[in-house]
């Protein structure tokens, strides 16, 4: 058995089921470790669209392709139904059309959220998508949409029952509808809690923690106005039909869209980010109001960089998000209270003569308090916040040998903030652990060894947080060590272990509930043995 089979605990990406972080040993998911943060987040998927992560339930609506015609449909008394081509057609003509609609037993449940998605082939009215009772004309008890109306083209959204319905409802809300629709779904949906497994940069998968943060843009991805220039859509790197495309007018003026205001505080400090895509022009430059916040930013996609005008230096990043889409940020402090817009112009804020063929997209606006930025948070009306990620396990004294082991984490820091950032296996408290630390020093790694009370073993050395490292700790009486890219770097030969049965957790934080980590984890495993240096440098290198 090699020292890789021995370990009593092995976390991944890729072991992963429903909403938990499963250890690949043992097979008893003993050591599966809990995430709770209680509301959504997004992460970047294998195909590398931007989405939430969540867990899809199985699906409700029966026959919402129509391939077995009318199966599981009726039309309420105002209603004439037909399939044709694998396609619903909803037909009303009487006074009270908007009351005339299709249903599908569907069974929403208070409480729970849905996924409901349709397509509208062809309608002459916007569609109303409601749910509620067949057993009145006034049964559309309450919109999934909160306008109600919708239009041609595919649509989907997160739905949440004010109370227990049992249909889904769709008519069109004119006195004369015309409606055609397809491939409708419906399916239970959970996003809180459900850990975050990232593809960011492609390859190989992470595990993502971050801390709370807000997206103060109340509208993410929708345009406050426009100036000199016409919008549409386009593919967003979410994929779907939701891309701000601006398109330079002809005339000779300024050419930008403007987003929804943020709301700032003087002296505090912002990050700015969004998502770009290189229409007909290799350098665009965006802009922050200069009262609230004096920063530019300048995307040259020629050579896949940006530079900082004002702002903090060293704060501008650039991302490849694939598919010609680019995420770029920046950070400033604000130098007054108020409202900050963001300016996205077509190529600068310059006065010129346009073209219509000229072009830049933009999507997933984001302004957070904090020095760097995290991970985008969709708004559609008021702002949104999400949780911090909290990752712990306990009760697992069993897989964990207190008197011997070794800690190892391959892991990279969300920004080298000069705050501590750890990974601890403890007894629940301050006075035992072992822990592998971002060190709140910048550009340092540290680790402790903690018996009751007292530290046994210490020190620190010298990594780049942001870049990924493979560390492991190790402890065993008068035998401390910490391992970092395939080299022991510290080692303390003198000082006792811990007694028997007393790790029992396994946290992102020091086990106390402080420090908590905030990064990407590729690899997180737990040995219950102090293994040899031999193992320790293979286990280590990159």
């Amino acid at each position: 058995m090699s020292f890789y089979e021995e370990s009593s605990i092995i976390i991944t990406p890729n072991a992963y089921k429903g909403g938990t972080l499963y250890a690949v040993v043992p097979t008893s998911g003993a050591a599966d470790m809990d995430v709770t943060r209680a509301t959504a987040a997004t992460r970047v998927d294998e195909s590398g669209l931007v989405n939430y992560a969540e867990i899809l339930g199985d699906e409700d609506v029966v026959n919402g392709d129509f391939s077995d015609g009318l199966t599981g449909w009726v039309g309420n008394p105002e209603t004439t139904l037909s399939v044709s081509n694998n396609e619903l057609d909803i037909q009303s003509s009487s006074a009270g059309g908007e009351y005339g609609a299709a249903f599908s037993e569907v069974n929403f449940e208070l409480g729970k959220q849905y996924i409901v998605q349709l397509t509208v082939v062809s309608c002459n009215a916007p569609t109303q998508i409601r749910v509620g009772s067949i057993t009145t004309t006034t049964s559309y008890s309450q919109n999934i949409w909160a306008s109600g109306d919708i239009g041609i083209g595919t649509h989907s959204k997160v739905y949440t029952p004010s109370q227990n319905y049992p249909y889904l409802a769709i008519g069109g809300r004119n006195d004369v509808t015309t409606l055609v629709i397809d491939n409708v779904s419906v399916k239970e949906v959970t996003r809180d809690n459900v850990p975050r497994i990232d593809y960011t940069g492609g390859g190989c998968p992470h595990i993502l923690a971050e801390p709370q943060r807000t997206n103060l843009i109340t509208y993410s991805d929708v345009l406050n106005s426009t100036t000199g220039s016409t919008l549409s859509n386009s593919i967003s790197p979410d994929g779907t039909l939701n891309g701000l495309k601006l398109n330079e007018t002809t005339g000779n003026t300024q050419h930008y869209g403007t987003s929804h205001s943020a709301p700032v505080v003087n002296g505090t400090t912002y990050t700015i980010s969004f998502y770009i895509k290189k229409g007909t022009y290799d350098e665009v430059i965006v802009y922050t109001s200069s009262s609230r916040i004096s920063a530019s930013v300048e995307i040259e996609f020629s050579t896949e960089s940006t530079t900082l005008t004002g702002g903090i230096a060293g704060s501008n990043f650039m991302e490849d998000s694939g598919n010609g889409w680019y995420r770029v940020g920046f950070s400033g402090v604000a130098i007054l209270s108020g409202n900050m817009p963001i300016f996205l112009p077509i190529k600068n804020l310059s006065t010129y003569a346009g073209s219509t063929s000229q072009y830049t997209e933009y999507w997933g606006l984001q302004v957070e308090q904090g020095s760097y930025a995290t991970s985008y948070i969709p708004t559609l009306g008021s702002t949104v916040t999400r949780n911090q990620d909290v990752f712990t396990r306990d009760g697992i004294s069993s897989l964990i040998n207190s008197t011997e082991g070794v800690l190892f984490v391959e892991m990279a820091a969300l920004a080298d903030d000069g705050t501590s950032r750890d990974i601890s296996v403890s007894d629940g408290s301050s006075s035992n652990y072992a822990r592998i630390s971002l060190s709140n020093a910048v550009g340092n790694i540290e680790y402790n060894v903690v018996v009751g009370g007292s530290t046994k073993a210490s020190g620190v050395s010298a990594i780049t947080q942001t870049n990924f490292n493979k560390i492991a700790v190790k402890w065993k009486i008068n035998d401390f060590a910490l391992w970092v890219n395939g080299s022991e770097v510290l080692t303390d030969l003198s000082g006792t272990s811990f007694t028997a049965s007393t790790l029992t957790t396994l946290n992102f934080d020091r086990g106390s509930g402080t420090n908590y980590f905030y990064g990407k984890v590729n690899q997180l495993q737990v040995y219950p043995t102090a293994l040899s240096d031999a193992e320790l440098t293979t286990l280590t290198t990159l």
